[in-house]
């Protein structure tokens, strides 16, 4: 088993290259610690997070349905839900997908600044564009990470 995946899709951001990247940095029982990438020509954000393996498969099923029917919207949410990221179908059945989301990132001041406990940036992006085409692949290296790592999917709610 790898120890570091990159699962990457290709977009555009006002009509030039662009990725959008999900970097699995860490495999714990039920749980990885990702790194989102988002890097345009523009501009570049990263930021790390934990998702269950049952977010990913629910991404997974949602994204199938997408490719399937080129129409709806897939949500990668975390469960603490400070990273929401979709995948959008913009114009129903042209496989246009708009990619965004919203990212919280905890910011530890309170050591400097004591009055500033629990502050948070919050990034919000969208006009990430990419096609249907490039779901297969994408969909593809999600199933194939957690077959290869063996991560649980069941959902921590059910027993």
């Amino acid at each position: 088993m790898r120890e570091y995946y990159k699962i990457s899709i290709k977009c555009e951001y006002e009509n030039l290259p662009a990725i959008f990247a999900i970097n699995i940095v860490g495999i714990e029982e039920n749980a990885v610690q990702s790194r989102i990438v988002i890097s345009t020509y523009i501009w570049e954000f990263q930021s790390y997070c934990y998702f269950l393996g049952y977010d990913i498969l629910k991404f997974i099923n949602e994204l199938e349905k997408i490719y399937k029917y080129l129409d709806g919207k897939a949500n990668l949410i975390n469960f603490s839900e400070e990273i929401i990221i979709h995948f959008e179908v913009f114009e129903k059945g042209s496989g246009r997908i708009i990619i965004g989301g919203q990212i919280y990132c905890p910011v530890l001041l309170e050591y400097v600044y004591p009055s500033l406990p629990n502050t948070e940036i919050k990034f919000t992006f969208s006009g990430l564009i990419t096609d249907q085409s490039y779901l297969p692949e994408f969909i593809q290296a999600l199933k194939d990470f957690l077959i290869e790592t063996g991560i649980s999917v069941q959902s921590p709610w059910e027993s």
